[in-house]
């Protein structure tokens, strides 16, 4: 596990804190939007770095090896993106989406896409748009949604799963007959 690991932590250093130009660095770090209700999680890291261009970086290290995960256009990753923007407004000018999935087979451990704040805020409208709409429809793409945690439909879902699969809990008499 420590040698697949040393491929994201190796990556950071090389790639990031050696950059000299670190403003800000997150390790682990809880994001909620302040306007958007229940839109956030847990950053595995971010940093903002300084100079002419201020670029955040936004790290994410994916350890499974059954589905590859791509960093263009994540949308885990641009939800993160679009909440430290939030936090930081007027602050980024570019956005690298990072996800370093070291035990990926065949592929490159590490796969990069950059993108402006623009397209991040493209991406804040259309959550934005999305909130309330009732022509959803659940499926396989919601899998990776940045809204699934306020769903309405989704949580209807989980709730008639629970029900269904807890609807009747045996005793320890029922077990005994």
């Amino acid at each position: 596990m420590l040698e697949y690991v040393s491929v994201y932590t190796n990556f950071i250093q090389a790639e990031i804190r050696n950059s000299g130009r670190m403003l800000i660095e997150s390790i682990e770090t809880t994001l909620e939007h302040s306007e958007i209700e229940g839109l956030g999680g847990t950053a595995d890291y971010f940093a903002l770095c300084g100079g002419e261009v201020c670029p955040l970086y936004l790290c994410d290290l994916q350890y499974g090896i059954g589905v590859e995960v791509e960093a263009e256009e994540n949308q885990q990753l641009l939800t993160y993106a679009v909440i430290i923007d939030n936090i930081y407004p007027h602050l980024i000018d570019e956005v690298e989406l990072v996800i370093v999935q070291p035990r990926v087979y065949g592929g490159d451990p590490i796969k990069r896409w950059k993108c402006s704040i623009d397209e991040v805020r493209k991406h804040r409208d259309k959550i934005l748009g999305s909130i309330g709409k009732q022509h959803r429809k659940l499926g396989e793409h919601c899998r990776w949604c940045p809204a699934k945690r306020i769903c309405p439909d989704m949580n209807e879902q989980a709730l008639a799963i629970a029900q269904t699969e807890f609807a009747v809990i045996p005793t320890a008499q029922d077990v005994d007959k």
